[in-house]
């Protein structure tokens, strides 16, 4: 029989390997890059294109290795079940779903209509009433493709090694590091001087990936509100037990925000620190209102539990 300690042990095994395995997938991304370049106007005109970026091709081929690791590691040391990583979805799941990117969706609007009424951001040219069926369409399906993906691995697979291997509060705060930093990670760009087919171009180009972290790019409050988003989501699957709640505010958020980028544009920028940058929720009022967010949909789940007695995490 498995006692606690060798569960323990084999969760930490298990992060040490995906995290050499994703330093390897960096290592071999940089080393290769060169030598496909080399065939990417053949591999562009395949595609239908010109040709491929040095960066998105970097960035396939982490990803193919990645992917590859996670697959090894499935394979040795098997699945997790549906309920360990909280796939669960109890009766009246849908509607935990829809409450939650509501939820959400208000969220967003209202710090986007704070924006809007100061001028901090205006109608696109050209938008209208006709296109609000097509913007709502992509963004919800961007929403929920977003979200189921990002939730089954964050929340759901890494969530659930980081609880067995350290606990719940340090899985919680360092899974949402884990989940926010990757989103201002950037596809290396090739150093000045260079053209890409250098054996030596991927290593060099590797710095670039963390361009997005420069001081001078005033990314901090942005990078701090995404690490509350990625506390939000994993608190709700730690406290429930399932992903229902974290993956419907995150399809709300994904969903809203796709919808006003794309109906909505930069108008006159002051106080960024207030009303957000290009993100428009990564200002302090966007802070405020996530947080509260957060708080409506926590007591929301929790009135949930207390209706439904052994419903919640075990």
């Amino acid at each position: 029989m498995t006692g606690p300690r060798d569960c323990q042990g084999e969760a930490r095994q298990q992060l040490r390997w995906l995290l050499l395995w994703a330093s390897i997938s960096v290592l071999g991304a940089a080393l290769s890059a060169p030598w496909v370049y080399r065939v990417a106007p053949r591999l562009g005109a395949l595609l239908g294109r010109d040709g491929i970026e040095f960066r998105r091709l970097f960035d396939r081929l982490f990803m193919a290795s990645l992917a590859a690791g996670l697959l090894l590691m499935l394979r040795r040391w098997g699945r997790p079940s549906a309920r360990e990583i909280g796939w669960v979805f109890p009766r009246g799941w849908a509607r935990e779903v829809g409450t939650a990117a509501t939820i959400a969706a208000l969220s967003v609007g209202i710090v986007q209509g704070l924006n809007l009424a100061l001028g901090w951001r205006v109608v696109a040219p050209g938008t209208g009433l006709a296109d609000i069926p097509r913007l709502a369409a992509v963004g919800l399906v961007s929403g929920a493709s977003v979200a189921l993906l990002e939730e089954v691995f964050f929340r759901g697979w890494l969530q659930r090694l980081m609880s067995v291997a350290w606990g719940t509060a340090p899985a919680v705060t360092v899974g949402a590091a884990a989940y926010a930093l990757p989103h201002y990670l950037r596809g290396p760009l090739v150093p000045e001087g260079m053209t890409g087919l250098e054996w030596d171009a991927g290593l060099r180009a590797v710095p670039s990936c963390l361009r997005y972290f420069e001081p001078h790019r005033e990314l901090w409050l942005s990078m701090a509100v995404l690490w509350v988003v990625g506390v939000a989501l994993a608190s709700l699957r730690a406290r429930t037990g399932r992903l229902t709640w974290a993956l419907g505010l995150h399809a709300g958020w994904v969903a809203a925000l796709r919808i006003a980028g794309a109906a909505t544009e930069q108008g006159a920028r002051t106080w960024r620190w207030l009303g957000g940058g290009p993100g428009m929720t990564d200002g302090v009022a966007g802070l405020v209102v996530l947080l509260a967010c957060w708080w409506v949909t926590t007591r929301a789940a929790e009135s949930r539990l207390a209706s439904r007695p052994g419903a919640g995490a075990k």
